[in-house]
């Protein structure tokens, strides 16, 4: 079976473009939409397989492709595991006092695990982990 949709339609050009800082960060983006075609005829075709299809619009060539799913999961994250697991436990405390007392710099230095960003891993960090078990 193959389906056919007809409807009408607007057609637009976008045009993003994007400043980025020194350190890759974007800084600035700009959307310039332009209409190509207003309240037109669209029919969309797909085939049997639901996986390729075509779409044919009055005054643009016609746009054919194939569907590509994706699926997403989110995941319970605490930002106290170091792991990445759902919660802070005492390995994620070990892995702070491995540190602790460490600074920019210095070879055990994690900056993951350095809690309130104050460039050092100390006291703050320690109770802030064992505070989020």
């Amino acid at each position: 079976m193959i389906v056919n949709v007809t409807e009408l339609w607007n057609a637009n050009k976008i045009k993003i473009s994007t400043d980025f800082d020194e350190n890759g960060v974007p800084s600035k983006v700009i959307r310039e939409v332009t209409p190509i075609v207003s309240r037109v005829k669209r029919q969309l075709h797909i085939t049997t397989d639901w996986k390729k299809f075509t779409i044919q619009i009055e005054g643009i060539d016609s746009l054919q492709g194939v569907e590509v799913s994706m699926m997403t999961t989110t995941k319970m994250m605490n930002p106290f595991s170091y792991g990445g697991d759902s919660s802070a436990s005492l390995n994620d405390l070990m892995q702070v006092a491995k540190c602790f007392r460490a600074m920019t710099r210095f070879g055990n230095y994690i900056p993951e695990l350095d809690y309130n960003k104050d460039s050092k891993i100390d006291i703050a960090d320690l109770t802030t982990v064992a505070a989020n078990m």
